[in-house]
């Protein structure tokens, strides 16, 4: 059926179908919605949103997309962020030279890879953790994404990260630092090395901050202590 509403002036407004909502972790979606946000992304030419389960059982939203450019998943979720709550975020992107069709020419969803089948996410060379700050990093990851091992080039949304498991991410890393991280860093900063770098210097600059500051009259130089 439609979802509609009654305007002030006495008309009914028609706000899509109900038949096309989902619900992913108890939060009602509307797909249609996702995809609308995404063609407005430069280079987007076709978007479709749907929930799969994925391997570890979870039911996560994956975005189809069919683009004119190569495209940073990452860039996408931080233009979708400024619009969408967490919630609304795919967890994982699949680009498609089109969409498949069904012979009365409608978007055959049951063709539609799996986001996580072999070979639709590229390799990366590991690179073992460098520093201290690396191998904490690298660990909460590994925890919160469900591996044994993550390098400090990985990207964690190749790696299986998705909107739910990066609120996960934030709230490990807050408690541990107290850097007031946000969902949207994790866009910015996708790698364990861009991380670590990010919060190595939000660190430095918060205990810069600590630090008293005494003028001293006579010779009117400022003193660290």
């Amino acid at each position: 059926g439609d979802l509609a509403r009654w305007l002030p002036d006495g008309r009914l407004e028609c706000l899509g179908r109900l038949d096309d909502q989902v619900k992913v972790r108890g939060h009602r979606i509307e797909p249609g919605e996702i995809e609308a946000a995404l063609q407005q992304y430069p280079g987007v030419e076709r978007a479709l949103v749907m929930v799969r389960k994925d391997p570890a059982g979870d039911h996560v939203l994956v975005a189809y997309l069919v683009t004119a450019a190569p495209i940073s998943p990452p860039s996408l979720q931080a233009h979708l962020s400024r619009t969408l709550p967490a919630y609304m975020l795919p967890g994982h992107y699949v680009k498609l030279t089109s969409f498949p069709l069904t012979p009365n020419g409608k978007t055959d969803r049951k063709q539609l890879p799996e986001p996580w089948a072999q070979g639709l996410k590229p390799a990366t060379v590991y690179v073992a953790p460098r520093n201290e700050l690396e191998q904490a990093f690298s660990d909460i990851w590994q925890t919160v994404l469900a591996k044994e091992r993550i390098g400090i080039h990985d990207d964690f949304f190749e790696q299986g990260g998705q909107s739910l498991k990066a609120i996960r991410l934030v709230a490990q890393i807050n408690k541990r630092w107290s850097l007031g991280m946000g969902i949207i860093d994790v866009f910015s900063h996708p790698t364990v090395a861009e991380m670590a770098d990010w919060a190595g210097t939000t660190l430095w600059l918060k205990e810069a901050d600590k630090e008293p500051v005494m003028q001293d009259q006579e010779e009117n130089e400022k003193i660290i202590f």
